[in-house]
């Protein structure tokens, strides 16, 4: 079982779970027993069993024509998706993306500095 530590600094706001679709609720329920709730994100979309405590996620999203609705934002309001597209040159279709949802964007930056890549991530709200 994965718990969060029994001191958790009083600055730890969430945490990203990079590379998964699912995050144990053992986080959830251990912060919420701590009375330390965190915001927890997938990179990937969530379970809908995992909804109901993991309130951010990244979407990588396909732009058709017609702007499609976040299903996830739609069920559970408080939900965030940080719209990504991490190689694109033109962002345009994200953050349109984004605004019609009432969501974020995220930007990467990926930098050659000294014979390797530096990435720095931050996001948005454009919504």
């Amino acid at each position: 079982m994965f718990s969060v530590p029994p001191a958790a600094p009083p600055w730890l706001a969430g945490f990203n779970g990079d590379t998964m679709d699912f995050i144990p609720e053992s986080f959830w329920t251990s912060a919420l027993a701590l009375n330390h709730p965190l915001a927890l994100q997938t990179e990937g979309t969530p379970s809908l069993a995992g909804l109901g405590y993991t309130k951010m996620a990244w979407g990588y999203w396909d732009y058709p024509v017609i702007p499609g609705v976040d299903s996830y934002k739609w069920l559970e309001t408080r939900h965030i998706t940080q719209v990504s597209d991490r190689w694109a040159q033109d962002h345009t279709n994200d953050i349109q993306g984004a605004f019609f949802n009432g969501e974020s964007q995220l930007r990467s930056i990926q930098r050659r500095n000294a014979g390797s890549y530096i990435s720095a991530v931050g996001c948005f709200a454009v919504g």
